[in-house]
């Protein structure tokens, strides 16, 4: 997709707590990011939105206790074999990097920090425009 087009592309966070899902929308806007976002906590809100929008990319929570990420990648691999995950986790360092691979994320990025914010906004930019 392309993000001068005129309709902002969706992304939706997989996350326990809304307030994720905020900051990550908020960071997006600050950087001038036209990038709308939709929250959902567990499996069935994820194949609801699914079934209804046409989402750009999922941002997933590395340990949501009601959407494990494995759940995640096949509910959406089984809904669009083309439609990302880009993996959430607390701390970026080699090992969350080495658990997004091995899950199948195409990447991954953290709430917890400015750099991690950055990171999955690189990542999230990479993929809507793919």
């Amino acid at each position: 997709m392309n993000l001068e087009a005129g309709q902002a592309p969706l992304v939706c966070v997989v996350c326990e707590l809304q307030n994720t899902a905020e900051r990550i929308g908020s960071y997006f806007r600050n950087n001038g990011l036209r990038i709308k976002i939709a929250w959902v906590s567990d499996t069935s809100e994820l194949k609801d939105i699914l079934a209804r929008a046409t989402l750009d990319l999922i941002v997933c929570e590395q340990d949501v206790a009601n959407a494990p990420f494995a759940n995640v990648v096949n509910i959406v691999k089984n809904h669009n074999e083309e439609l990302g995950v880009v993996m959430l986790v607390p701390d970026l360092n080699a090992a969350s990097l080495f658990t997004a691979a091995s899950q199948q994320a195409v990447g991954v990025g953290s709430a917890e920090s400015d750099e991690g914010l950055f990171m999955l906004q690189v990542r999230c930019l990479r993929e809507i425009q793919h």
